[in-house]
């Protein structure tokens, strides 16, 4: 379900992605499945190209979250830079 939501924003159809990237967490809510940091990113790049600033930054610090300890350099980087851009 992420990954059909992140190719549908890759492809413009934003709002469709985050359907697809809300159903997705909703169902790894009900599953009680580990949730990765690249879907929390996948959603602030959404929410951020939908013009939700506030909803970009709590995933992107989300991602930062759950990801601490995980996440190469390189993506830390890239999701602070993201962080930055917004604030």
């Amino acid at each position: 379900m992420d990954t059909y939501g992140y190719v549908l924003f890759k492809n413009g159809k934003y709002s469709e992605a985050l359907g697809h990237l809300n159903a997705a967490l909703q169902y790894y809510a009900q599953k009680k499945l580990y949730v990765g940091p690249e879907v929390y990113e996948h959603l602030g790049l959404i929410k951020e190209a939908l013009g939700d600033k506030e909803g970009a930054l709590a995933a992107y610090e989300q991602a930062l979250q759950v990801g601490a300890g995980s996440l190469s350099n390189k993506d830390v980087d890239r999701i602070k830079k993201a962080i930055k851009r917004l604030s």
